[in-house]
């Protein structure tokens, strides 16, 4: 066991892209940044675990705002009884949302809890849930909005310059 000391969300903000691409232009009203939200969990034995939340990329304050206020119901608790911490996740978010928002960001702290857990147990996060039956997995590429066949294609050359053989397609129909 070892409690929860704190529990903090981050937020980066990088340059994303070409200031005329339609993705940008369709998605991104502030121009071409874009921010991802973390949630970093903090134990007393000194391990620090990270998750993230895509909430952070399109309402970054939102994000910050649900783990401030989840973070005092966790702090002082048992940080490996992962389950038990979802549950009281739950108590603090299933009234007003039991999708959306919060689930995004509870689900960073989930996953910052685990990855704290295998630090600290000196596994692979994996093995906190059983066996695998596998090796490896295929990792996959998750397009943006691509408007014009040149964009798809665009897309699959970068991916496939990373090696990468799976894309997942995001298209919207012609208004």
């Amino acid at each position: 066991m070892s409690k929860i000391e704190n529990i903090r969300p981050i937020l980066l903000t990088a340059d994303y892209g070409d200031e005329k691409h339609p993705e940008i232009l369709e998605c991104f009203p502030n121009g071409p940044k874009r921010t991802i939200g973390l949630v970093e969990v903090s134990l007393e034995n000194g391990i620090k675990g990270y998750g993230e939340g895509y909430l952070g990329v399109f309402a970054p304050k939102v994000f910050e705002s649900i783990v401030e206020l989840c973070s005092p119901y966790l702090v002082g608790k048992d940080g490996f009884d992962i389950l038990r911490r979802y549950k009281d996740l739950c108590s603090v978010c299933d009234y007003w949302s039991l999708q959306g928002a919060a689930r995004h960001t509870t689900s960073a702290i989930e996953i910052a809890l685990v990855d704290a857990k295998s630090k600290s147990k000196k596994c692979p996060a994996y093995k906190l849930f059983g066996n695998s039956s596998k090796d490896q997995i295929e990792t996959y590429g998750s397009g943006g909005i691509c408007d014009t066949k040149e964009h798809f294609i665009e897309e699959l050359e970068l991916l496939k310059s990373l090696g990468i053989k799976k894309y997942k397609i995001r298209s919207v129909p012609d208004d």
